[in-house]
């Protein structure tokens, strides 16, 4: 059982695991964070050797057997598993740059906006110290994307933010950190879309518009002026109101 992040810090450099990684795509001598049982699959099936931070009452839970010798687990017994992720992550990646963000052909991103910015992903101490996440990730922009004024978007924190290609994201926009959204997409004037969203093809999000973390907007969906989505939206459609519902 661990405790002491400089403790397990000490232990994975001596074990020669040299950089971070998602549990969405585990590279070689990685360690990862498993938050949740819908990202053990990747690594049960995974041949790599990775190390694997997550809380004791998850990992009591886990079937072993499915797991390949390759992957070492370290269990943490209080409800501290992402901080001390977050601590060891950002040793790790103190002198070491983010991803270059990828732009496709054709691509127009106004002088005012940013797309090199650090997700808030803030790790919380079972004492209340405080750790905020270094972003490594990149933004990726497809073809023929124009990105207008005075608009954020978040690089992933491992990954990358994508924008399919022929979308547009307009004026005073937020898109948070490890979203995904499709081709065609079109984002109105001050919507705020937060992290690890996905959004499908041919989407209108229009002005004003919130959507929730880690929500699910298949394609062919229209959300509607000053819309709050809360929920995923798993059929095309016309949707609008706060929570937001399909128009009937």
């Amino acid at each position: 059982m661990f405790k002491d992040y400089n403790c397990i810090y000490n232990l994975l450099c001596k074990k020669k695991y040299t950089r971070t990684c998602s549990a969405q795509a585990v590279s070689e001598n990685s360690i990862l964070f498993l938050s949740k049982k819908q990202y053990i699959e990747p690594i049960s099936s995974t041949s790599k050797r990775v190390a694997v931070i997550t809380q004791q009452s998850l990992y009591s839970d886990l079937d072993l057997a499915a797991f390949g010798e390759n992957v070492f687990f370290i269990p943490v017994d209080f409800d501290d598993a992402f901080y001390i992720f977050a601590k060891i992550h950002n040793l790790i990646n103190k002198d070491i740059n983010p991803k270059k963000n990828i732009f496709g052909t054709n691509v127009s991103v106004h002088k005012t906006s940013a797309l090199d910015v650090d997700g808030q992903r803030v790790a919380k101490s079972f004492k209340g110290e405080s750790e905020r996440l270094k972003h490594m990730g990149n933004v990726v922009l497809g073809d023929n994307v124009v990105v207008d004024a005075f608009t954020s978007i978040h690089r992933a924190s491992f990954d990358s933010t994508i924008i399919g290609a022929k979308s547009t994201i307009c004026s005073h926009v937020n898109i948070g950190h490890n979203c995904i959204l499709g081709e065609d997409v079109f984002v109105g004037p001050g919507a705020k879309i937060a992290g690890s969203v996905t959004i499908g093809d041919r989407c209108n999000i229009w002005q004003g518009s919130l959507v929730r973390n880690g929500i699910k907007i298949c394609s062919d969906v229209t959300i509607g002026m000053g819309s709050v989505v809360t929920k995923d939206i798993l059929e095309p459609g016309v949707y609008f109101g706060s929570p937001c519902k399909k128009k009937e």
